[in-house]
């Protein structure tokens, strides 16, 4: 098992960010436009190669948090939940 990586938290993986005032930080820089449409097919489609080099496995979560790593301000809107619990249907 030396030299591979067996699994990676990708916590952020199939983001999507729903405060429209945020939404820009995340833009693509082909078409200056976020889309989580696209950032999820491309993570799928990821996948493959991931796997061609060792990638056994990864952790992706629902519940928001700070796509910036470590940051005081939270201003987008990136949880998956409902404040209800339930999951958003997007």
């Amino acid at each position: 098992m030396e030299g591979l990586l067996m699994n990676s938290r990708m916590i952020q993986g199939i983001f999507d960010n729903e405060n429209p005032e945020t939404r820009d930080r995340w833009k693509f820089p082909d078409t200056g436009k976020w889309s989580a449409e696209r950032n999820n097919r491309e993570f799928l489609a990821a996948m493959p190669l991931w796997r061609k080099h060792g990638l056994l496995g990864f952790t992706i979560g629902v519940q928001g948090g700070s796509p910036e790593g470590y940051s005081k301000a939270q201003p987008w809107e990136n949880n998956g939940y409902n404040p209800d619990g339930s999951l958003r249907p997007a």
